[in-house]
């Protein structure tokens, strides 16, 4: 049987970039055919000094700009937006060198962080994208 995990999931459905916790299956194959490609893993909160989050991680598409997949996340400062994030991603809790499930403490620790939301646009079109602005709310 394989091990699942719980993530929080940031990805698109129609043209809206949806948040939610899902359940994911804990195995490379599964991982990067969720995020579309080769993984790549990062800091969940940038530049945060929030002791809940040191161990949250962004899981994200390595080729998702090359592949011009649709951007979900916005990385904003001083209203101007610096990166974004292009396909789908993922946020999972780190546990010593592996993955691990988020609690909901942590759902709500990324809800603080990437709140509100902005149209993008890329190469003429318009997309839905999740702000993070490295400002927590609430």
């Amino acid at each position: 049987m394989t091990k699942t995990i719980n993530v929080i999931t940031i990805k698109k459905e129609g043209t809206k970039t949806v948040v939610a916790q899902e359940e994911l299956e804990h195995d490379l194959e599964s991982l990067q055919k969720f995020v579309g490609g080769y993984i790549e893993v990062t800091v969940a909160i940038p530049g945060s000094d929030d002791s809940n989050a040191v161990d949250l991680l962004m899981v994200l598409n390595d080729e998702g700009k090359m592949k011009q997949l649709p951007p979900t996340i916005a990385y904003v400062k001083d209203r101007e937006v610096v990166d974004f994030v292009a396909g789908n991603a993922f946020i999972t809790r780190r546990t010593g060198e592996d993955f691990g499930s988020v609690t909901d403490e942590d759902f709500r620790t990324i809800q603080s962080y990437y709140h509100g939301h902005a149209a993008l646009s890329v190469d003429g079109e318009h997309h839905h994208v999740i702000v993070f602005d490295g400002n927590k709310k609430g």
